[in-house]
């Protein structure tokens, strides 16, 4: 039986060589997701809290005023928006990524975007997933975190 020294032992021996293309698409992805979050944060109006603090007219009386605006509604709406679409596929990227290191097969950073390629695929697994999490959750809130887990390794296995 394999102790964790030796699965240690694999696991940097399948890396060996290949760090860089992980550095790139890290980079890449958090890159992307910071693009996404500032995005977010000046559609909804999150940037007026900066101008107020730069004015120096930074109250707690304007900073209730912009959130009465339902500005951090909108926020959350854009943001759950841009996971399912863009964030989502770049997940898939990563586990095909993984499985590909693995599998001892060729990995680059352009496995990063193969979610954008099965978008179809890729989309209907997530809202399929969520919706049966959801149903769960409705018994009770345990059977719900329970299936959660159980079909938080969909994505590897649509990769067979």
């Amino acid at each position: 039986m394999l102790n964790s020294c030796d699965y240690r032992e694999i696991a940097h021996k399948k890396l060996k060589g290949h760090l860089g293309n992980w550095f790139t698409a890290m980079i890449i992805a958090a890159f992307i997701s910071l693009a996404i979050s500032v995005l977010t944060q000046l559609i909804s109006g999150g940037s007026s809290i900066f101008i107020l603090i730069t004015k120096g007219e930074f109250t707690f009386d304007a900073l209730k005023e912009l959130i009465s605006k339902n500005s951090t509604k909108i926020s959350t709406i854009i943001a759950t928006v841009a996971d399912w679409l863009i964030i989502m596929p770049l997940n898939f990227g990563f586990f095909k990524m993984a499985l590909d290191n693995a599998r001892n097969k060729e990995v680059s950073s352009g496995s990063l975007f193969y979610g954008f390629g099965n978008y179809i695929k890729v989309f209907l697994l997530q809202t399929i997933t969520a919706l049966l999490v959801f149903l769960w959750s409705l018994l009770l809130i345990i059977p719900g975190i329970i299936k959660s887990y159980s079909y938080a390794m969909k994505p590897v296995y649509t990769h067979r």
